[in-house]
């Protein structure tokens, strides 16, 4: 079951908000006692609905896939809304995309776990269904913003009532409801619910070729309980040796001439089967994180990560090429002639994301786990409006 622990823990109410403003107590006389009257937010009756996270249908909880709660969208409104907002587009310099849109809904809400997600087309929103075909004969997809799930692991998730107001009014006071993701549960770590970090983003240029040469590694000194008059003793350096097989692991490699015309993503990785790594998972001693009993593709990912020691791993989807026809998937590829593959995924041509590169003591123990099947640059298997959906 991918269902919360308590049924009744999903109704997460929203109704406290008066809200108590935090003190600092640093300059304060130890004879006073400080108080600050509460904080009182005033609900509108149109606001009402916005209050409680409404409770989940009851085919949600046999479901083999998860549900999501938020709300239908035509991406474009948004966009638009970025537009006027007065920030720069994040990933073209001169187009504002659906990341765009995405990040404005968090910034205006303040919800940093607003995300992009594909749920199941219902009677009531049938004017928000796409074009693309939904991966289960009989249904069709649309875009969401999904503010919660009724996934476990992410049941901490949840908008507070100011938050949630916020909302209400950017999603002009349409009540948000519980949809069927459209995509299998195996498949729900590709939206990977984490969050962009915009202090991080560093102008694009074309240093895609990474160094990992510089495996003399420092290790960091604690000073917090080192005595004012002693002089500490600096840490040797820690040597790692590379073997030969190792070598191609040592520098990211060149990004095909290709990668920088086209309209689509470059991944940087491996195509896999999950099946082995699934099988690996289940013998780490590590329970499974999705299904009480099952080990699932989240537990594959996880795995990975675990033994590197390097947290940006994800699974992606590839375009298959000649060198890796085995790994082709039976299902169809959003693009005509296109056939595509589950991959994971270490770094990509993302101006965004090219501080998430693995350490060269990672690349190694990746190497490791690859079995030194050297990396290659791929094309993303979906149009770069879908890039968010990866939630990298």
């Amino acid at each position: 079951m991918n269902t919360t622990g308590s049924d009744d823990t999903l109704n997460a109410s929203f109704s406290a908000l008066a809200l108590k403003s935090p003190v600092s107590h640093s300059n304060a006389k130890p004879e006073e006692e400080e108080t600050v009257e509460p904080q009182v937010i005033r609900i509108s009756p149109r606001e009402v609905p916005f209050m409680r996270i409404s409770a989940m249908p009851e085919a949600a909880r046999y479901s083999p896939r998860y549900y999501l709660y938020g709300w239908p969208v035509h991406f474009e409104h948004f966009i638009e809304l970025a537009k006027r907002s007065g920030y720069r587009p994040r990933e073209f310099s001169d187009e504002y995309t659906t990341l765009d849109a995405i990040l404005y809904i968090r910034r205006e809400a303040g919800y940093k776990w607003a995300h992009a997600t594909l749920g199941v087309v219902d009677s009531e929103c049938e004017g928000y269904a796409l074009s693309d075909p939904a991966p289960y004969a009989g249904e069709r997809m649309m875009y969401m913003i999904t503010i919660f799930t009724n996934s476990e692991m992410l049941r901490d998730h949840v908008p507070t009532g100011p938050q949630m107001l916020k909302l209400a009014k950017y999603f002009e006071y349409r009540v948000p409801k519980w949809y069927k993701d459209a995509r299998p549960s195996s498949c729900f770590d590709l939206y990977y619910h984490t969050v962009l970090d915009k202090s991080k983003s560093t102008a694009y240029s074309d240093t895609l070729g990474v160094s990992f040469s510089a495996l003399t590694l420092q290790t960091p000194f604690s000073r917090s309980n080192a005595k004012p008059e002693e002089e500490e003793v600096p840490m040797k350096a820690q040597v790692i040796r590379i073997e030969p097989r190792e070598m191609p692991f040592i520098r990211i490699s060149a990004m095909p001439e290709s990668a920088r015309y086209s309209p689509r993503y470059y991944f940087y990785g491996w195509p896999v089967h999950f099946e082995p790594f699934i099988e690996l998972a289940k013998k780490s001693g590590y329970r499974p994180q999705e299904v009480a009993h099952e080990y699932t593709m989240l537990d594959a990912v996880m795995y990975i990560r675990r033994e590197s020691g390097y947290k940006w791993a994800h699974a992606t989807a590839g375009v298959v090429e000649a060198d890796c026809e085995e790994y082709a998937l039976s299902e169809s590829a959003p693009y005509a002639g296109e056939k595509m593959m589950y991959m994971i995924t270490i770094f990509t041509n993302s101006k965004m994301l090219r501080d998430r590169v693995p350490t060269g003591p990672q690349m190694l123990k990746l190497a490791k786990i690859f079995e030194y099947r050297v990396p290659r640059w791929y094309k993303d298997a979906r149009p770069s409006s879908d890039f968010e959906l990866y939630c990298m």
